[in-house]
C-alpha cells in the first residue's frame, strides 16, 4: 500500500497522543484515530489492531535506512531483518524497517562509564535468565528474541554508551571497531 503525505494533508490531521498501550487501544477502538505510531508488534493487542481493525504497516524509506546505517555504525539497521510477508494477514510483502527487536536500555549521558560497563556485562552474562521468561512463546512471536545473541545485543538503534561499547569490544561482540 502506498501512502503519500503532503503538507496540506498534515494540516487537516488531528494528533492524538497516548503514552500507554491501553490508552492507544482505547482511542483506536473508539475510532478516533486513523494511524498508530508505536512499537510492540508482537503483543496480542497489536495483532488484534492489525488483523481485526485492518491497520497496515508502512515500510521505512530505503534512503532513511541507508542514512541511519551510515550515521550509526554497528546499528540494528546494518542487518537486513525485514518482517516477513504473511507475518500478519495483511502483510503481503516483506516490511523493511529498523530492527527494534528485544530491548534497549537508555541511560543519561552522565552515567559513569564503569556503571554502564557493569550494566552491560550483567545483561549479557545473565541473558539466559532473561530469555527464559519468554520461552513459552514461539520465537517468531515473542516480544524478546531468543536465544539472546551478544553480537545482536550490541546492534542498537542508538549509539552505545562508552561503557557499553567498551564491554562489547572487550568481549569481541562488535561487528565493527568503533572509535570513541
Amino acid at each position: 500500500m502506498a501512502l503519500q503525505l503532503t503538507s496540506s494533508s498534515l494540516k487537516v490531521a488531528r494528533n492524538v497522543t497516548a503514552h500507554r498501550p491501553k490508552q492507544a487501544i482505547a482511542i483506536i477502538h473508539a475510532g478516533e484515530v486513523d494511524a498508530l505510531l508505536q512499537e510492540a508488534i508482537m503483543t496480542p493487542w497489536r495483532a488484534d489492531i492489525t488483523e481485526n481493525r485492518k491497520y497496515n504497516a508502512l515500510a521505512a524509506e530505503p534512503a532513511a535506512l541507508g542514512h541511519f546505517t551510515e550515521k550509526y555504525l554497528n546499528s540494528a539497521a546494518l542487518t537486513a531483518n525485514p518482517i516477513p510477508a504473511g507475518f500478519r494477514s495483511n502483510l503481503t510483502e516483506p516490511l523493511h524497517t529498523l530492527d527494534f527487536s528485544d530491548f534497549v536500555i537508555l541511560v543519561r549521558d552522565g552515567l559513569p562509564e564503569d556503571v554502564a560497563h557493569l550494566l552491560t556485562w550483567y545483561l549479557v552474562e545473565t541473558r539466559f535468565a532473561i530469555q527464559s521468561q519468554y520461552m513459552h512463546r514461539k520465537p517468531n512471536r515473542s516480544p524478546l528474541t531468543y536465544p539472546l545473541d551478544p553480537v545482536k545485543m550490541a546492534q542498537t538503534p542508538i549509539p552505545l554508551h562508552a561503557g557499553a561499547k567498551r564491554y562489547y569490544q572487550d568481549a569481541g561482540h562488535l561487528l565493527f571497531k568503533i572509535s570513541k
